[in-house]
């Protein structure tokens, strides 16, 4: 996450470790990371400080079941 961060802010290398050390690994999509990172862009510092509302968002998708995912992706009819 450090080396994504550093994509968009190459200039904050203090803040990436903030930002990594802020968020689980292996729990955000890259797209969510993108998403963020896209949305603060112009402003390193409000990354950092918003990045735990990323965790929050995808609380609710951490507790579906594999018959939830399984229709999200619309692959019902490979089962």
């Amino acid at each position: 996450m450090k080396k994504f961060f550093l994509r968009f802010h190459p200039t904050e290398p203090m803040l990436a470790v903030k930002f990594s050390q802020e968020l689980p690994d292996k729990k955000l999509s890259m797209a969510r990371l993108q998403e963020h990172l896209m949305f603060y862009r112009d402003d390193p510092k409000k990354c950092v400080e918003n990045a735990k509302n990323m965790i929050r968002v995808n609380d609710d998708q951490s507790e579906m079941s594999i018959s939830e995912w399984v229709y999200r992706i619309n692959a019902t009819k490979m089962i």
